[in-house]
C-alpha cells in the first residue's frame, strides 16, 4: 500500500509539470498578442510618442517577467497591494494630464508624429487611458490575484507602464527641445514612478527567486520528504 502511494505520487508529478508547461505557453502567447495589439492601438490613438512609450514598457515587462517570475510555480501574489496602488497612482496622473490638456500639448510638441488619421484628442484621452487602460489593468490584477502565469506578466507590465509613462512626462519635452514645464503631469508623475519601482522590487525579491526544482514540491519540501512522512504515519 505504501509502494502504491509512492508510485501514485511519482505519476502525478509529470501530469502537474505538463499542466504548468501548457499554462506558461498560453501565458507567453497571450502576452505577445497583448503587446502587439496594444502597440498598434497606441500608435493609432496616441501617435509615435505614446507608441514608443508602450513599446518600452512592453520590453521591460517581458524581460522582467521571463527573467524572474515566469518559471516560478504558483504562489501568493506578493505585490498585489502595490499593483492596485499603481493603478490608483496612474489615475491621479491621468487626471492631472487631462486637466492640463496633455494630449493637445503633446501634439503641438510633435506635429510631425501625427499624420492624418493618427492622434488623440483630450476627450479620447479619457476614454483610452483612464477608462479602457485602467479596466485592462484591473482585469490583470484579478488574474494576478489568482496566481495565473499571465497574471505575473500583467503585474510586470503594470509596474513597467507606471514607471515608463511617468518618466516619459519629463522626456517628451526634452526630446522635442521644449521647456521643462511644457507638459502637464510633472507634479503627479513621481507618485506612480515610486510605487511602480517598489512593485518591481517586490517582484524581484519575493517572487523572482529561482523556480522550485522539479524534485521539490511547491511548499519547498522534497518529494522524498513526503514518502518519509507516509512511512512514519504507517502503522
Amino acid at each position: 500500500m505504501i509502494a502504491a502511494s509512492t508510485a501514485g505520487l511519482g505519476a502525478a508529478e509529470p501530469v502537474l509539470a505538463g499542466g504548468m508547461y501548457a499554462s506558461r505557453l498560453f501565458a507567453v502567447m497571450a502576452a505577445v498578442v497583448f503587446v502587439a495589439t496594444l502597440s498598434v492601438a497606441a500608435y493609432t490613438y496616441g501617435g509615435a510618442p505614446i507608441f514608443v512609450t508602450t513599446v518600452a514598457a512592453s520590453v521591460v515587462a517581458l524581460a522582467g517577467w521571463i527573467a524572474t517570475t515566469y518559471r516560478r510555480p504558483a504562489s501568493r501574489p506578493a505585490a498585489f497591494n502595490l499593483y492596485v496602488a499603481t493603478v490608483v497612482a496612474l489615475m491621479a496622473l491621468y487626471a492631472d494630464q487631462w486637466h492640463g490638456g496633455f494630449s493637445s500639448r503633446l501634439v503641438r510638441l510633435y506635429p510631425g508624429a501625427y499624420p492624418p488619421g493618427v492622434g488623440i484628442t483630450d476627450h479620447a484621452f479619457v476614454a483610452v487611458l483612464p477608462l479602457a487602460g485602467s479596466a485592462l489593468l484591473l482585469l490583470g490584477a484579478l488574474i494576478y490575484y489568482h496566481g495565473a502565469p499571465f497574471g505575473r506578466f500583467a503585474a510586470w507590465f503594470t509596474f513597467a507602464w507606471g514607471a515608463v509613462s511617468a518618466i516619459a512626462v519629463y522626456v517628451y519635452p526634452l526630446v522635442a527641445g521644449g521647456s521643462a514645464s511644457a507638459l502637464p503631469g510633472m507634479v503627479t508623475a513621481p507618485l506612480p514612478l515610486a510605487v511602480s519601482l517598489l512593485g518591481m522590487r517586490v517582484l524581484l525579491r519575493r517572487e523572482g527567486r529561482q523556480a522550485a526544482s522539479p524534485s521539490r514540491r511547491g511548499d519547498g519540501r522534497a518529494l522524498g520528504d513526503v514518502s518519509h512522512s507516509i512511512l512514519r504515519a504507517a502503522p
